[in-house]
C-alpha cells in the first residue's frame, strides 16, 4: 500500500514541548519529498537538541556524507554559529573510507561488508551508546536499491535494539508500505511539498504532518510549516 497524504488533518493545541515529550525515547520516520526539506528539518533537529542531548549522525555511504558537507558548508556561511554545533556531534559512518569533513567519528563499518555483517555491527556500536541521546539515521533509503526488501526489513528489524532509550529519527525519501513502516515506527511523519503554493510563488514551501502515529495523543495533524530555510511551527508553545 503507497502512502498517501490524509484527507483531513487537525490542527490542535498541542505544544511542542509537548510532542517532544510524546516521542522521548521512540523511533521516528521523517518520509520527506526530497532533501531539501529533509536537511531544513535535519538542521531544526541538530539545534533544537544539541544542548540537551549527545547527537549521533548514523550515515550510510560516502555519497550521503559529500552532500551533508555541502549541505552543512552552506549552511556555516549563513549562520556560523552552526560550526561549533556540528562539531560536538559524534559520526557513525558505513562507507568505503572513513574520511570525514564534519563533528567527530566514533566509528566506521566497510560497507564491501555483507549487509548481515554490518548490522550486527552497527547494533553492537548503538548498545554502547548512553541512554537519552539522539540518534538520527540518514542515507538508510539507498539500502532498498541494493538489497531484497524482505531480507533488508528483517535486517532494519534486528537492529532496533529495546535495551537501550533514545530517540530515533529516520530520514527517508519514500515507503512503498505503511504496513512495513508501522511495523518499524512509532510515529511517521510525511513531509510534503505545497503544490498549490507553489503555483503563485517561486518560494519552496512545504507542509509537515503527523500520518502514523501509536498515540491517542498524537492524531494525524499539522505539526510544522517550512518556508525555504525556515521551519515554523504551529503548534502552541
Amino acid at each position: 500500500m503507497v502512502i498517501n497524504p490524509p484527507s483531513s488533518l487537525t490542527f490542535m493545541e498541542l505544544k511542542e514541548s509537548e510532542f517532544f515529550d510524546l516521542i522521548e525515547g521512540k523511533r521516528i520516520a521523517m518520509v520527506c519529498d526530497d532533501e531539501y526539506c529533509s536537511n531544513t528539518l535535519l538542521h531544526y533537529f541538530i539545534n533544537r537538541f544539541s544542548d540537551t542531548k549527545q547527537v549521533y549522525l548514523i550515515i550510510y555511504s560516502d555519497i550521503k556524507c559529500r552532500k551533508l558537507k555541502i549541505t552543512f558548508d552552506s549552511l556555516f556561511k549563513i549562520k556560523p554559529e552552526f560550526r561549533e554545533v556540528v562539531d560536538r556531534i559524534k559520526i557513525i559512518k558505513i562507507g568505503k573510507s572513513e574520511n570525514i569533513d564534519f563533528g567527530e567519528l566514533v566509528t566506521f563499518v566497510d560497507e564491501e561488508e555483507d549487509i548481515q555483517e554490518i548490522m550486527v555491527r552497527l547494533k553492537n556500536t548503538i548498545n554502547s551508546i548512553d541512554n537519552g541521546s539522539l540518534l538520527v539515521f540518514l542515507g538508510f533509503d539507498l539500502l532498498v536499491y541494493l538489497h531484497d526488501s524482505n531480507k533488508l526489513f528483517r535486517l532494519m528489524k534486528d537492529l532496533f535494539t529495546e535495551s537501550k532509550t533514545f530517540m530515533e529519527i529516520h530520514f527517508e525519501t519514500a515507503f512503498k508500505s505503511l504496513d512495513m513502516a508501522s511495523q518499524l515506527f512509532d510515529v511517521i511523519v510525511k513531509v510534503e511539498r505545497n503544490r498549490e503554493f507553489d503555483l503563485f510563488s517561486s518560494r519552496r514551501t512545504y507542509d509537515v504532518y503527523v500520518y502514523y502515529s501509536i498515540f491517542p495523543e498524537l492524531p494525524p495533524m499539522v505539526l510544522y510549516k517550512i518556508d525555504e530555510t525556515d521551519v515554523h511551527t504551529v503548534m502552541y508553545g
